[in-house]
């Protein structure tokens, strides 16, 4: 073991003395070796030198070998990694999630759903009670417009049983005791829940099977046809203006009750009419005239024409009744036709509510009646047959006596712009009647024959409800060729009824309709060629590619219309508008009433 250590230490010492003389030694034999190689190449050169001629010429210069630029190693620059061309529709490109269509949830309940203790049950407002409290025998229908699939619910003041009609011997019983959705007890206020169209016994027998309809005093229950349900497209253009292609819908909240009550003069009136503004400054001035309907008409079953620009002429009525009233009125008086129609302006900073003018707009019609006869005469007078103080046709007569909007009894203009007869000694709010047998008579309007050349007076049943040629010339339907007509006049000062007699009531009986010629003295011939020489002729010229009249219905309702609402309205102004066929329900159609000439539109101005 010591043998072992003695000898690690005497290895190691050796190896520390003889190393550095190794180093020595290796490098004294380098530089022998050097200075060997240096003698050899001296020896070589000298040889080479002495062997050669001594001369410049045949010195060589020693050739000069230039070191060799440094070329960097090039930057390694890594092979891009292969990205594959994507092949056409590779990836396919996500499609737009489709918005589902609201499922439609009834206002009131199903049929299948009802019972009289259903949370869905409508239920009235106060206003809607004070107005039904108004009156007794009042009624309404909650909501009016239904599905054929849903309910309603029956309201009355004063009424505890209905008859279902004249060819039924049913009957509906009414509660005021808590009981059968009636919400206080003894309060005469009578109520039937879950009421539906068979326990009405209604048909769809309206606007070819898309609608039925049950009256109850002053209340309506309109009934439409499941299958419209979520079929009527609309467009919204403001927070409260909705709009098919045939009618307008206006959410009035708490006004509505306004139009309810029958205030229409707040809503014809531009200078107060909120409505009219917001739908005429959504379109433009491109509108003739606004229809505004009341959709539940309480104490309001009228129509109603509102002059704001009679802007055509020849017509007799030209001007600007609310800017300019005494000018209007004495329309031509002071001077000749022409230069009243050049000097007349339209519009005044105070005509409309928002201090703008909107020279097209003829006029407001207000239509809560359930007669679209009512609607054809009230929408027939934006033509004015001219102010009271205007004698036509004769020098010292005029045809409208009575209202700058109705024509006199004894005209021979038919048509619904046309008064009834009346008693020729007593003049307006006086009445005349025939007998058509012993126990009935009617009122009439005066009928002239140009093949026996007589006059008869006729009941108003029997009598058109179509506009006269002159009516549509005035409306520009009709060209001045085409409507050559001749009517008369009979001054009712001159008339003197024979076989007439008054009545308890104080109305003048006839009991013959022939009027002889010795009951009558002057009489007046006129047409289309004297109002021409008198007034003009009609500007703008009739065009039939120019008929269409811009004249939207607007239903004002309380809130957003239900989907009955919209489909009730949007069928029913699309009939008036653009049918050809009467109902005797509802009356002429716009289209029947103009002899098929007329084009409106009633819903999105065009």
């Amino acid at each position: 073991m010591r043998f072992k250590k003695f000898y690690l230490i005497a290895t190691t010492t050796l190896l520390i003395v003889m190393t550095p003389i190794l180093i020595m030694t290796i490098i004294t034999l380098g530089n022998n070796l050097k200075d060997r190689i240096s003698d050899e190449e001296t020896k070589v050169s000298s040889e080479v030198q002495s062997a050669m001629p001594n001369s410049d010429f045949f010195r060589i210069a020693p050739t000069f070998t230039p070191v060799p630029t440094y070329t960097p190693v090039p930057t390694y620059t890594p092979v891009p990694t292969f990205t594959p061309v994507p092949l056409p529709n590779q990836v396919p490109t996500p499609q737009p999630t489709p918005t589902p269509i609201p499922m439609y949830i009834s206002p009131t309940p199903l049929i299948a759903l009802c019972t009289y203790a259903s949370p869905s049950i409508p239920k009235m407002t106060e206003n809607e009670l004070q107005l039904l409290k108004s009156n007794i025998g009042n009624a309404m229908f909650l909501p009016s417009k239904i599905f054929g699939d849903e309910t309603t619910k029956l309201v009355t003041f004063g009424i505890n049983e209905i008859n279902i009609g004249t060819n039924s011997p049913n009957s509906i019983q009414l509660y005021d005791d808590g009981t059968h959705g009636d919400s206080v007890a003894g309060d005469n206020i009578f109520t039937r829940a879950c009421l539906d169209r068979n326990d009405l016994e209604l048909d769809y027998d309206l606007i070819n099977g898309q609608s039925g309809r049950f009256t109850l005093n002053n209340a309506m229950l309109n009934v439409v046809h499941p299958s419209l349900r979520n079929n009527i497209p609309y467009e919204q253009f403001t927070q409260n203006l909705f709009s098919t292609q045939n009618v307008m819908f206006y959410a009035l909240s708490e006004k509505h009750l306004k139009a309810q009550h029958g205030s229409q003069n707040d809503f014809l009136n531009p200078r107060s009419c909120l409505v009219c503004i917001e739908i005429l400054k959504t379109f433009g001035d491109i509108i003739d005239h606004l229809i505004l309907v009341p959709d539940n008409p309480i104490n309001t079953t009228n129509s109603e024409y509102y002059r704001i620009s009679d802007n055509v002429k020849g017509i007799m009525t030209y001007g600007d009744a609310i800017c300019d009233p005494v000018r209007w009125q004495d329309q031509g008086k002071n001077e000749s036709i022409n230069e009243y129609y050049i000097q007349t302006k339209f519009g005044c900073p105070a005509k409309f509510v928002d201090g703008k003018n909107y020279n097209k707009l003829k006029g407001n019609i207000w239509f809560s009646s359930t007669s679209f006869d009512d609607l054809n005469e009230t929408f027939a007078q934006w033509i004015g047959i001219g102010p009271k103080n205007i004698k036509f046709p004769g020098n010292d007569i005029a045809w409208n006596s009575f209202s700058d909007y109705k024509i006199d009894s004894f005209s021979s203009v038919m048509g619904p712009l046309t008064t009834n007869l009346v008693n020729p000694k007593i003049g307006k709010d006086s009445t005349l009647k025939i007998k058509i047998s012993d126990t009935q008579t009617s009122e009439a309007k005066l009928r002239y024959n140009p093949t026996t050349k007589t006059f008869t007076m006729v009941p108003i049943d029997e009598v058109t409800k179509e506009y006269d040629d002159i009516l549509l010339y005035m409306m520009g339907l009709k060209s001045y060729d085409d409507s050559q007509k001749r009517y008369f006049y009979l001054d009712p000062k001159e008339i003197n009824l024979k076989d007439c007699e008054s009545s308890e009531e104080n109305e003048l009986i006839c009991n013959n309709s022939l009027i002889t010629k010795d009951e009558y003295g002057r009489m007046i011939e006129f047409g289309v060629k004297e109002m021409v020489e008198q007034f003009g002729e009609r500007d703008p010229i009739y065009n039939p590619s120019a008929i269409n009249l811009n004249s939207p219905v607007i239903v004002l309702t309380k809130n957003l219309p239900t989907e009955a609402d919209i489909a009730y309205y949007h069928t029913l102004f699309k009939w008036w508008g653009q049918s050809s066929q009467s109902i005797p329900q509802l009356g002429l159609s716009y289209i029947e009433a103009t002899k098929g000439l007329g084009e409106i539109t009633t819903g999105i101005p065009r």
